[in-house]
């Protein structure tokens, strides 16, 4: 059937299916969120344009590349210059989740002996470290003091962090604590800061400390080995992390990203 010229030849919804490689089932529900448009004949039956085609081809395409429906539909009315901003946006998603993928089926291919040793997202945080120095395992009078300072202030905080960085017996480390962005108004009334580190959301080998504390460095060499023998790379130090100032419940962090596999298949 034609209307006008052949770029409006019309076509039953069997046709249009055989012609775009689409099913009916996935036409009629892209109709009914508005990304194709039909007109109904005078049997009743819906019909779509010839130069549907390729939109409904490309409207497939998005979706397989993991795009939601609300975005396709502003992607479809949007100008160049926009297209190309939800592109790249797409782009860094979708390489974020292989990412993730990879290391989902690294961790599991090597997890079989080690259950012990977790993965997990360590969420974006806003960490403010002070430098001290204290006997291994002496540094809760550190954190209370710190942490006095900072509420003091105003500043709350969540989670708290130790960055070792040298020393045995007296142990030279970062102290951190987690805060709130709406905190860093009142920084300038803290004395002493180290610096302070947006730390980014990273994937994370996570090792739960229950152990007494001179055994810590016995947990730091098993967590470097298990990463160096299934050959994750690490993507920053190893930090400890703890459920509040004094709290006992602590894991040993090590950020991953990139895996050797993953490097070697890239030109």
């Amino acid at each position: 059937m034609k209307k006008g010229g052949s770029k409006h030849i019309m076509m039953t919804i069997e046709a249009f299916s055989k012609r775009s490689g689409l099913s009916k089932s996935t036409l009629r529900y892209y109709e009914s969120e508005g990304l194709l448009q039909t007109t109904r004949g005078e049997n009743g039956y819906r019909l779509f344009s010839e130069d549907q085609i390729h939109k409904a081809q490309l409207i497939q395409s998005l979706r397989l590349a993991d795009v939601p429906i609300s975005e396709i539909k502003r992607y479809l009315h949007a100008a160049l210059p926009e297209r190309e901003q939800l592109k790249q946006g797409w782009i860094e998603e979708l390489r974020r989740k292989h990412q993730l993928l990879g290391i989902g089926l690294q961790y599991l291919e090597s997890s079989g002996e080690k259950e012990s040793i977790f993965l997990v997202e360590h969420e974006a945080e806003t960490i403010i470290w002070f430098a001290e120095e204290a006997p291994m395992g002496g540094f809760n009078e550190t954190f209370f003091r710190r942490g006095k300072e900072l509420r003091q202030v105003r500043i709350s905080y969540h989670n708290t962090y130790l960055k070792y960085l040298s020393g045995l017996n007296s142990v030279k480390a970062l102290v951190g604590f987690g805060i709130s962005k709406r905190d860093l108004a009142h920084v300038d009334h803290v004395h002493d800061i180290y610096s302070i580190e947006n730390l980014p959301s990273s994937v994370c080998l996570t090792l739960p400390f229950t152990e007494p504390i001179f055994k810590i460095a016995e947990a730091y060499k098993a967590l470097v080995k298990y990463a160096y023998t299934h050959e994750w790379i690490a993507a920053g130090p190893i930090i400890e992390k703890y459920k509040g100032a004094d709290s006992r419940r602590m894991e040993i962090l090590l950020p991953v990203a990139k895996l050797h596999k993953m490097e070697g298949k890239r030109g």
